[in-house]
């Protein structure tokens, strides 16, 4: 009440970039650096119109993104190593590579699924399980999707199910 357009619209805009920055925070704490960074460098609609400007305006943290990208995705050839971005990932990958070589030195055939809740994430670890290889087979599946990008129908659900 007695506020001005202006004051709420900059308050809203202020509101949307705190919103914008914890659920990068909450994906950098659960899932890693990779994740945050994709968030935060992605125009694919998951931010709001003002909130991507915002990001791209701030010089700040644009010089942030960059050093983080070099970090995370050095030049091919480079001497840079593998940076994980979070050490769960690492688990993951000894975990299931260690499950499949054993399941293999016994002749056994064995499946696992990796479920996880951002498509951001779902792609990282299909990429470091596909370096796991011929032992881990990575297959990308997505199900049904709740947010703006679309998700697997469910034909092709089935069909990458009786591939597992």
């Amino acid at each position: 009440r007695g506020m001005s357009a202006s004051l709420i619209g900059s308050l809203v805009s202020d509101f949307t970039m705190c919103m914008t920055f914890a659920h990068a925070l909450e994906l950098m704490q659960i899932y890693g650096l990779r994740a945050f960074y994709r968030y935060l460098s992605d125009d694919s609609g998951e931010k709001s119109k003002s909130a991507t400007t915002r990001l791209k305006n701030n010089e700040d943290l644009q010089r942030m993104l960059k050093k983080l990208h070099e970090m995370l995705y050095p030049k091919p050839g480079s001497d840079v190593p593998y940076t994980w971005g979070h050490p769960k990932l690492k688990k993951l990958v000894t975990s299931l590579s260690d499950h499949f070589k054993a399941a293999e030195a016994k002749g056994e055939k064995t499946k696992a699924i990796v479920f996880c809740n951002y498509k951001i994430v779902v792609n990282e670890i299909v990429d470091l399980l596909g370096q796991c290889k011929p032992q881990v087979q990575a297959a990308l599946f997505v199900g049904q999707s709740g947010g703006r990008e679309k998700g697997m129908p469910q034909a092709k659900q089935l069909q990458v199910g009786t591939y597992l």
